[in-house]
């Protein structure tokens, strides 16, 4: 283990300007390669923990004992499955799942509205908004672990788009990559020759993905992406010409514009908003609750003014390393995507609570100083991994509510305009060139169409008419898993660098349309729990386990 540790990223030399809360192996770190998909394997399975989900991707005891044993012995392999398996587990928990978009287009092709133009295909569409070239890009290259989204939801066509400031275009990867490295010693060697380390350091590195699966970068921020990508600027869409329904969702990992940086804050809140006016499900994962957490929660709530379809929730598929100990002087630790929480639209009284802030405004400044100086504070107090913060952070109802199903019932089919498709082109090829510059000139013309459409979506609670099991959420949450505990499994590291692997235990929620924690309109009702002083409400405590959700249990077998 000592040598394994050795290769991962210092604490000093993260300071230097890397969030420890993220994917910090050196670029020496050969990642552990997964075993072949088993070809029995049926509709995505239900994500519960590690020790299930390993033990699903091996065709036999003996090779989920090896996988196994591996995750143990080397945590980057938890690091790194960690980034495809906290998207899946979210998506599970909102319920898009394999099994609910099957239904839902089965649904539509056996109604009358379908006669002679049935569904044949599905696409969804992945953003990840905030990526970087040494997290989530690198992964492309060194493993095949985002190649774990398409073995899930293997039925349907996934884009993968990886956009972010920190990206690099595939040309210029080699220099963060072990695949890069390896080129480079062995041309230092003389075994291969200068034209071909010439030719793959130039040229786009190649990636590992599923074969259902594409994937492009984008440098630059998600308002830019979808400023310039109009056709994906939308929830969801049914192209009747190709037979296709497709969906859109964006995801950040340990985005940090909860921890206390006003201008970084300012950054965020702009595409913050424009995620919640598309109407686009948003997914946000967080390296621990008493900073990153509480920041986040505080801007959404108090300058952006979301609607949260998914309150934070611990994530059984949490990164193994934690850097845990005394940081810049004081206590606090980090664990990549230690929670989640998502939300889409804004909140239903968002206007009346004059929400969201206008960015040029004067209000805007005060009001992200003062979350700052909350913050700090609360970053000065730190915490401690395993043992949940007080975080006194109340959930109203009017903010909170499920996710919008998507009616394909009344969808009218619109066809795209010569323009649109010339742009989203355009935007692609200039990056695939490798250059943010060239395509921020893209402008998009139809981007006020694309939000004035969202608006006309019909909610998924006002038309949903009967209970779909496993599928998108009915009033109780639908066939949903949820934590109710957690558990570690601790070894000997170096430094301040504490390494776990996490399980949870599932309790399934009742399907019952008849909820008592329901109102009158279907939607879930936010009811403080009662001696809670961490200030959760129901739902969210709920999530955690209850009072015994930080439990630990025995080691993984």
């Amino acid at each position: 283990m000592a040598s394994i540790m050795d290769q991962l990223v210092s604490d000093d030399e993260m300071a230097k300007g890397v969030s420890v809360g993220t994917f910090r192996w050196k670029r020496g770190k050969k990642m552990v390669e997964m075993p072949p998909v088993p070809k029995n394997r049926r509709l995505g399975p239900l994500l519960r923990g590690w020790q299930q989900y390993l033990t699903s991707r091996c065709s036999s005891d003996a090779e989920a004992r090896k996988l196994v044993k591996s995750c143990q012995e080397d945590p980057s392999v938890i690091d790194g499955l960690s980034y495809p398996l906290t998207l899946l587990f979210a998506l599970q928990q909102m319920s898009i799942t394999p099994k609910s978009l099957q239904t839902l287009i089965e649904q539509y092709n056996n109604s009358d509205v379908a006669a002679g133009r049935k569904i044949l295909h599905s696409t969804i569409d992945i953003v990840l908004c905030g990526a970087a070239a040494k997290a989530e890009e690198r992964l492309l290259i060194d493993s095949g672990y985002w190649a774990e989204l398409g073995n899930h939801f293997k039925d349907s066509q996934l884009n993968l788009y990886i956009v972010g400031p920190e990206a690099l275009p595939l040309g210029k990867m080699s220099s963060v990559t072990t695949v890069g490295l390896q080129s480079e010693i062995r041309q230092k060697l003389g075994q291969t020759s200068k034209k071909r380390v010439s030719s793959a350091s130039e040229g786009a590195m190649p990636i590992r993905i599923a074969k259902n699966m594409t994937c492009k970068i984008f440098v630059g921020t998600s308002d830019e992406f979808f400023d310039s990508h109009p056709s994906l600027s939308k929830y969801y869409s049914l192209d009747l010409e190709s037979r296709t329904f497709r969906m859109t969702v964006a995801m950040g990992f340990n985005p940090g514009f909860g921890a206390g940086i006003p201008q970084l804050m300012r950054s965020w809140t702009k595409s913050l908003i424009q995620l919640a006016t598309l109407g686009i499900p948003a997914i946000f994962s967080q390296a621990n609750d008493y900073s990153d957490l509480n920041g986040e929660l505080r801007l959404l709530k108090g300058v952006v003014g979301v609607r949260f379809v998914l309150t934070p929730t611990k994530n059984p598929f949490a990164m193994a390393t934690v850097a845990q100990g005394r940081v810049n002087g004081k206590n606090g630790w980090s664990c990549g995507n230690s929670y989640i929480y998502a939300f889409q639209n804004f909140r239903k009284d968002h206007q009346q609570c004059g929400l969201p802030l206008k960015l040029e405004g004067a209000l805007i400044g005060k009001v992200l100083s003062k979350i700052s100086k909350e913050l700090r504070l609360a970053d000065a107090r730190g915490g401690v991994h395993g043992q949940p913060s007080r975080l006194k952070i109340a959930m109203e109802s009017h903010e909170c509510g499920i996710i919008d199903i998507p009616d394909l019932s009344s969808f009218e089919p619109k066809q795209k305009t010569k323009m649109t498709v010339e742009n989203d082109k355009q935007a692609e090829i200039a990056h695939d060139l490798g250059g943010n510059d060239a395509s921020n000139k893209v402008k998009n013309s139809n981007v006020k169409t694309a939000r004035s459409n969202q608006k006309n979506d019909v909610k998924m609670g006002q038309k949903a008419k009967k209970v779909i099991k496993g599928g998108f959420l009915n009033k109780k949450g639908g066939n949903v898993a949820r934590a109710k505990n957690s558990t570690s499994i601790s070894s000997a590291a170096k430094g301040s660098a504490v390494v776990k692997m996490q399980r949870i235990s599932i309790t399934e929620v009742d399907d019952d349309e008849d909820s008592e924690d329901s109102d009158e309109n279907g939607e879930e009702t936010m009811e403080p729990v009662a001696n809670d002083s961490r200030g959760f409400t129901k739902t969210s405590y709920d999530h955690f386990g209850g009072a015994e959700g930080m439990a630990d249990f025995d080691e993984l077998d």
